[in-house]
């Protein structure tokens, strides 16, 4: 459709929605993926809650690396682990 890598795509969709108001968003399950232009402020609404979900997902994500960066007892329940599966 385009000569364009995914990640410029994304990149193009990013600016026009951060920099330019254009509520573009997307769809990522079900048989229909990709984007589109939200049409109403309920179809805007509904499209953000995955997003919600993520954000919070990766701040989980964030926190337990930046504990696992001043904690070392994983490597030895990953050790114990190998040793009773072994």
């Amino acid at each position: 459709m385009t000569d364009l890598s995914q990640r410029a795509v994304r990149k193009v969709i990013r600016d026009l929605v951060i920099d330019h108001g254009v509520p573009i968003v997307g769809v990522r399950n079900g048989a229909k993926t990709g984007y589109y232009i939200a049409t109403d402020q309920d179809e805007l609404i509904r499209a953000t809650e995955p997003l919600k979900n993520e954000i919070k997902q990766l701040a989980l994500r964030n926190r337990a690396l930046l504990i696992a960066q001043i904690r070392t007892d994983w490597l030895e329940y990953l050790s114990k682990g190998a040793q009773d599966n072994g």
